[in-house]
């Protein structure tokens, strides 16, 4: 009789938990979610034991924009996709990312690539590395290095962005015109 009873409660707190995180998904991202078919990364990341902080430190393995990958899990705080036979944790801490699961997940992950033909051979490369050079418009340093910490980069309008390449080390992006003019390491 115990047994059951704790059985039950087990099921019943784990479908609860199931459908918080459900029904905070946006239509899109749960049908992603239920499909379990492959989407592709929209910015660079860097993975460090299986562990990505959306901070998205610069350290690591590098996983490309455009990477394949399968979402096996999403709860309030973490996506779980496979890359390349590695299950992937990506943790959002949301006083860093000012957003939701569902936020970090459909700016993260799309059904298509990012379309990188706009671009010319030299940037591309660069993007595709995660490497980030003078002159490099905005939305490529974003698709390059992924966003910056938004409770240090409050807009992508501003013209100095903060970024972390570990817990230890900062940067911040300084743009003109749209173009990146320098960057300050400390």
């Amino acid at each position: 009789m115990k047994k059951t009873i704790i059985y039950a409660i087990a099921l019943i707190t784990a479908f609860t938990i199931f459908g918080c995180v459900s029904s905070k998904l946006s239509p899109e991202t749960q049908a992603i979610v239920n499909n379990k078919g492959i989407v592709y990364t929209q910015i660079c990341m860097w993975t460090e034991n299986s562990h990505i902080i959306a901070t998205n430190y610069a350290t690591g393995e590098l996983i490309a924009i455009n990477s394949p990958v399968t979402i096996e899990d999403i709860t309030s705080k973490t996506i779980t996709f496979n890359w390349e036979g590695e299950s992937i944790v990506l943790k959002n801490v949301k006083k860093y990312t000012k957003l939701n699961i569902d936020g970090l997940f459909r700016r993260t992950f799309k059904n298509t690539k990012v379309d990188l033909s706009r671009f010319n051979k030299n940037i591309t490369n660069n993007i595709k590395k995660g490497i980030v050079k003078t002159e490099m418009s905005k939305d490529e340093v974003i698709l390059a290095r992924g966003y910056p910490p938004a409770h240090r980069t409050a807009s992508l309008e501003k013209n100095n962005w903060r970024y972390w390449s570990n817990r230890f080390h900062q940067s911040i992006y300084t743009f003109k015109n749209d173009l990146l003019t320098k960057i300050k390491q400390f």
